[in-house]
């Protein structure tokens, strides 16, 4: 009887070490995390460019072993900064990940293209703790990036009223210049013919007309050359 009591206990006895062990052993794990927020900017340039146009960043692991925050993508409207994550790690490890903006379909909008190489260096530091470091490069690029950042431009194409209006106007300008040239022609003409009082003024007064109709006629056809070029 005294036999079986014993075993009993130590029965108890090791069921309760074991008990212990493992509620440190889950302790201990809780303790030896860390988490990373990767940065990320977007810019849109241009002028009169839209305010309400929405940027989509996405983050991918490149392997089964990395990661991932509860939001994978990020979306910014207009020019604007954020994160995504936070990524929370519980061992020590290289883990690789891939940053990409989507490509939208805002009109006269180009977006940036860049894809951003991401790695999560998860080490201990001397007390045992989790700690991280980040490095992020767009992809073919030497040096690293501070943050994952995307520059996107809004180009508008120019109307066609506007360039017709522009011709528009340089033909009326050119057209009132050849009449002021024509007019200025005629004007002198006919005052040189009264003013000298000779017998063959009417004769020279026909020849400058002739002149002024020569002046007028090659003046409508280069305006006319001019508007069938601009057309």
């Amino acid at each position: 009887m005294n036999q079986r009591i014993k075993q009993v206990r130590r029965l108890s006895l090791l069921t309760l070490l074991i008990a212990v062990l493992v509620l440190q052993m889950q302790v201990f794990a809780a303790d030896r995390s860390c988490s990373v927020s990767l940065p990320v900017e977007v810019n849109l340039t241009g002028e009169s460019a839209p305010s309400g146009i929405d940027f989509t960043v996405k983050l991918t692991a490149n392997d089964a072993a990395s990661p991932m925050p509860e939001k994978d993508t990020l979306v910014l409207t207009g020019s604007g900064k954020g994160n995504i994550g936070p990524i929370t790690y519980t061992r020590p490890g290289t883990y690789t990940y891939t940053a990409v903006q989507t490509k939208g379909s805002a009109e006269y909008v180009s977006y940036d293209t860049t894809v951003y190489d991401l790695t999560v260096f998860i080490t201990n530091d001397s007390q045992g703790n989790l700690v991280s470091d980040v490095k992020c490069k767009a992809e073919g690029a030497k040096d690293k990036s501070p943050s994952i950042s995307y520059t996107n431009s809004y180009v508008p194409p120019e109307t066609e009223t506007e360039t017709a209006t522009e011709t528009e106007t340089e033909s009326a300008t050119e057209t009132e210049a050849a009449k002021t040239i024509v007019t200025k022609t005629v004007h002198k003409s006919f005052v040189t013919a009264v003013k000298t009082g000779d017998p063959t003024a009417v004769m020279t007064l026909a020849g400058m007309l002739c002149v002024s109709a020569a002046v007028i006629i090659f003046a409508v056809v280069y305006i006319m050359k001019k508007r069938k070029k601009n057309e």
